[in-house]
């Protein structure tokens, strides 16, 4: 080959051509010639043409000619040499294969690089049935030298190669699995694989009926080194047997053992027990399955433990009397067997007498418990069997045989069983026998725990009327208990809470507690019914009841505490009178408490009594009671009740709130009346009983009440009653600011106002509410507003409307009042024009009053119209014939009408003139 030309032509002209030669001259010049960083541009183009060319000759020999391979290069010419070889079958691809394999220098990418190779043959042979690429896979798996990767290849592999020979019932291929298994290096994969596999030979058994492939697959269970894993494995494939044509050899134990002789002894005995267990379980006929059974064991004596065993697992499982009876028959039967052990036969014997509801079989083992050594095993089989005597209701035989148990201190359980039965004593009016079999016997801080908890339990679990009937055997066992006062009294509250006395009366209560010896705690527990009896009588509104308790209450010795019970009575009575709008059955109280009580347990229940009427107020919305509660305070100034005042006028200010949003929902004349009431009576209070010094800082704090108020409701109806808390604070600055702060959640309707004076925006707000002016109290708090405003023009603008307005609802007194002290200060506007106009519109107010003093104003505003200046004159004459109409409508009478229609005709701008004369001939 003429070496002028470049190598790299040189390459594809030989591989092109066909002639190797040739390209083995180039490559070796390549090795020879070449640095390591400039051959591998040329070997990786060498490496391609080479690859080309072999896939479009069909000569897989040529890849053998790829020189310093990438890991890349292989993986993707053995990619493409994988697929010629499924397509064609030509093992020569396959060896191609191996020899790009063989040029990776690390064996770990080699191993890792054939692990795959081999996975995606094993998912082939799946795919297709086809066995030829499960032994190519398997030679590729021979090639692999790291162990690593071999056990992580079979691991994902195994389960495929176990998937297709079950399919194909190929027992050649799951064979060669089981050699494979001891290469997983992990043991609970190992056990999960050969779990799998064990079911695979045993179903390719049972789906060809043959046999021995059902016993290999229970010799490969019993491999398993999992224990549970090895269970569960051996008793699926029993199970799986006994419903496949095999299940005459299933049952045939003995030839199945002869079998398996190979076994270890452990490992044998389990599937003996699967097999026995499973042969009682689906044999139809449970006698024939006993006999071979008791073959069996006639046969390999060593069977027989296992044997008994699984009868007793039946029995307890199931609750089947014949499994237990063969038990025992079995083991008189057989000379090899003995007993099991007597846990597993009382917890059978538990099962058999809860199913079928009979204790017959617990008296039956009763004998063997007796004969048993070990007493703390004892007392608990004594507790079990007790414990379900008791759940199938053979209580006296429960109680016998729970004392053969000792101490109930023993066990957490043998206590709690104890108290069940001296509950169930309590049922069955059997304290007596309770007292004598197991009570009498124990240790008396035993006795006493027992008795707490028993009777304290049964009076929270039992019914209301079952402790109504059965209170002498809760009286009798409480007798014996060494603190019989306090148990009694624990029963007392506990029906207490539970409504016993709403459900049964109070009689069989106080029966139980009349044996109370303690003074102290008699008295506290007829404090607790006396109490609860008021409750019920003023929830029902039964005063015979309240009576009762009253007469109770009368029966505690103790000063203190028959005062603070019946101070609660009171409180109860005083809620119902409220209720029932009955004043006559709170004074009867209040006598009761002064008759029965010492002065100053007499206070502390008029205490209750206001404190009683201020929550039920509030609560209710009740005005009347708040009312009640003031005059108590009233009557009685002693200091000790001057608390309450606080709390009262809070009570106050809270209801009144609520009443005066629901007046929102009317706006009729006169919704408004009266809804100041509360408010002013809270004021009172707060004047009278403050000092001066602290009043401001109580309006304050009664501000933020409504403040607190109006954030819930959103209404602006509240501003009423604190404009008129504010108005009563007596430093101006701090007024005004109080003011701007109750005006501040209105700002955006306070900024449509033409005022910044807060006086006059907060009287504005009111005007705004519907039905307001309507309402006296509302009129005269925005008297109050305008007379604070600063401005003169303001304040007598707004004076007036207020006076306008008590003339729209009939108040004549009072807008004549406002009219005059107006006029009598009308010489403080400066500027006579408004003076005139002023006049007029007070003369126009006055002429439905006093028609003459109107004239007067009438005249006396003519007087100024000279000084109002050319630009206003007109103005001010157009009041005058206003004023002139009014005095004319009030008068009916038309005297003087020459002088309003000059007064008209000297209005020089022509709108004006037209309005005032329409006025006049009107």
């Amino acid at each position: 080959m003429d070496k002028s030309i470049p190598i790299e032509e040189r390459v594809k002209s030989a591989v092109t051509s066909g002639r190797p030669a040739e390209l083995e001259e180039a490559l070796r010049e390549i090795s020879t010639t070449r640095t390591r960083k400039g051959k591998r541009p040329l070997y990786a183009q060498v490496n391609a043409a080479i690859t080309r060319a072999a896939f479009e000759r069909g000569d897989p020999g040529i890849l053998n000619l790829i020189t310093e391979p990438t890991g890349e290069e292989v993986i993707e010419a053995s990619r493409c040499a994988m697929a010629r070889y499924i397509d064609t079958a030509d093992e020569a691809w396959f060896s191609a294969v191996f020899a790009l394999v063989g040029k990776i220098n690390r064996k770990g990418h080699q191993s890792a690089l054939l692990a795959r190779i081999s996975r995606d043959l094993v998912l082939l042979a799946v795919d297709t049935g086809k066995k030829q690429y499960i032994e190519t896979a398997q030679k590729t798996l021979e090639a692999i030298s790291i162990r690593k990767y071999r056990s992580e290849f079979l691991s994902e592999t195994i389960p495929l190669l176990i998937r297709y020979g079950e399919e194909h019932r190929n027992i050649e291929i799951l064979h060669g699995v089981l050699a494979m298994l001891p290469e997983i290096k992990t043991l609970s994969e190992r056990s999960r694989l050969r779990a799998g596999l064990a079911r695979a030979i045993a179903g390719v058994g049972m789906v060809s009926e043959d046999p021995d492939l059902l016993i290999q697959g229970l010799s490969v269970a019993a491999g398993i080194d999992q224990k549970v894993q090895r269970l569960s494995t051996i008793s699926g494939i029993v199970n799986t047997a006994w419903r496949s044509p095999l299940k005459a050899e299933i049952a045939d134990i003995e030839n199945i053992l002869d079998s398996l002789r190979e076994t270890r002894q452990e490992r044998l005995a389990e599937i003996v027990a699967r097999l026995t267990g499973e042969l009682l379980d689906h044999h139809q006929d449970r006698e024939d399955a006993y006999r071979q059974i008791v073959e069996l064991a006639a046969k390999k004596p060593w069977t027989a433990r296992i044997i008994v065993h699984e009868l007793l697992a039946r029995a307890e499982r199931s609750g089947d009397g014949w499994f237990f009876e063969k038990v025992f028959e079995f083991g008189a039967r057989n000379e090899n067997s003995t007993l099991p052990p007597i846990e597993g036969i009382v917890s059978a014997g538990i099962t058999i007498a809860t199913r079928s509801g009979n204790p017959d079989v617990l008296h039956n083992i009763l004998p063997l418990v007796d004969d048993c050594s070990d007493k703390a095993t004892a007392a608990t089989l004594y507790q079990r069997i007790s414990e379900t005597l008791y759940q199938v209701g053979d209580f006296r035989q429960a109680v016998l045989v729970l004392k053969k148990a000792g101490n109930p201190h023993y066990t957490p359980a043998l206590f709690q069983t104890s108290i069940k039965l001296i509950i169930e004593s309590i049922h069955h009016n059997e304290t007596g026998f309770i007292r004598e079999n197991l009570l009498a016997g124990e240790v008396t801080g035993i006795a006493d725990s027992l008795i707490q908890q028993a009777v304290t339990g049964f009076c929270m679990e039992c019914s209301l009327d079952e402790a109504a009937g059965h209170m002498p055997a809760i009286k009798e066992l409480a007798a014996v208990h060494q603190s019989q006062d306090w148990l009694l009294l624990e029963c007392g509250s506990i029906l207490l809470e539970r409504g016993f006395i709403q459900e049964r009366g109070p009689a069989a209560l106080l029966d139980i507690l009349n044996q109370i010896v303690d003074p102290g705690l008699r008295d506290e527990a007829f404090s607790k019914i006396a109490v609860e009896m008021a409750r019920i009588g003023a929830a029902r509104n039964d005063r015979r009841l309240l009576q009762d308790s009253t007469a109770l209450a009368c029966e505690i010795m103790e000063q203190k505490r028959r005062a603070g019970a019946l101070a609660d009575i009171v409180n109860h009575v005083a809620a119902l009178a409220i209720r029932e709008d009955d004043p006559d059955l709170l004074q009867g109280m209040r006598i009761l408490s002064t008759s029965l009580l010492a002065p100053d347990q007499c206070m502390i229940a008029i205490e209750n009594i206001v404190q009683g009427l201020v929550t039920y107020g509030v609560k209710h919305r009740s005005l009347q009671a708040l009312d009640e509660a003031a005059r108590i305070l009233v009557q009685n100034p002693e200091t000790h009740l001057q608390h309450l005042r606080e709390t009262l006028i809070e009570g106050y200010i809270r209801v009144g709130c609520t009443h005066i949003v629901d007046c929102r929902s009317s706006v009729i004349r006169g919704s408004f009346e009266g809804i100041l009431e509360p408010f002013e009576t809270a004021l009172t209070l707060l004047k009278t009983g403050a000092p001066p010094s602290e009043i401001q800082i109580r309006i304050t704090d009664c501000i933020d009440i409504m403040l607190k108020q109006m954030q819930d409701s959103r209404d602006a109806v509240l501003v009423i009653p604190m404009a008129l808390f504010s108005l009563e604070i007596e430093n101006e600055h701090e007024r005004t600011a109080m003011i701007q702060r109750i005006l501040t959640p209105f700002t955006e309707q306070t900024q449509e106002f033409d005022s910044a004076d807060p006086y006059e925006a907060t009287a504005y707000l009111l005007e705004g509410i519907d039905g307001a002016t309507a309402s006296l109290p509302v009129l005269d708090l925005m008297h109050r507003l305008f007379k604070h405003t600063a401005d003169l023009y303001s304040r007598y603008s707004g004076v007036y409307r207020v006076a306008s307005a008590y003339l729209v609802l009939g108040e004549a007194e009072r807008a004549e009042s406002i009219i005059r002290m107006l006029h009598e200060t009308i010489d403080e506007i400066p500027d006579p024009a408004v003076r005139a106009i002023m006049l007029s519109d007070l003369a126009g107010l006055m002429a439905g009053i006093e028609p003459g003093a109107a004239r007067d104003y009438l005249a006396e505003a003519e007087r100024m119209v000279g000084s109002a200046g050319e630009e206003r004159e007109g103005l001010v004459r157009k009041h005058l014939v206003y004023a002139f109409r009014e005095i004319c409508a009030a008068t009916d009478g038309k005297k003087d009408l020459d002088w309003a229609i000059e007064q008209g005709r000297r209005i020089e701008d022509p709108v004006d003139r037209v309005d005032a004369l329409s006025a006049v001939y009107d």
